[in-house]
């Protein structure tokens, strides 16, 4: 994890539904970002909150990933799926775009080195 201005980037080496998964449960929390395959880029915290606040959440216990899907805006995948009920929409765009137990190995795996005091960052 790195910051970048005011904001923070996290490298997390674990392809798309992976990132995608955990923007959209920060972004459920109130958080703004983007996603960008390799990473996420979340704006306006600094790097050893945003850590302390990804530590809570490998504490517990992954969202459910329809409940999670109901908080994205846009739900559509597919051409028709503007025809599908809400809760058609949400259960498929869970399948295809969210992983929220993979997600949540990922971030228990990472959780040690999110802990900015382990970085090195004087000059040798």
């Amino acid at each position: 994890m790195i910051g970048h201005e005011e904001d923070s980037i996290v490298f997390l080496w674990a392809g798309d539904q992976i990132a995608n998964t955990l923007l959209v449960h920060l972004q459920s929390l109130g958080y703004t970002g983007l996603s960008f395959s390799v990473g996420l880029l979340i704006e306006d915290i600094a790097p050893s909150v945003l850590s302390r606040r990804l530590a809570e959440l490998a504490a517990s216990v992954p969202p459910d990933p329809e409940v999670l899907a109901d908080s994205v805006p846009n739900t559509s995948i597919d051409r028709y799926d503007c025809l599908l009920p809400q809760d058609l929409r949400s259960q498929n765009y869970a399948s295809a775009r969210l992983d929220t137990v993979q997600a949540w190995q990922v971030l228990r795996g990472i959780r040690g080195v999110c802990d900015s005091s382990d970085i090195d960052v004087t000059p040798h």
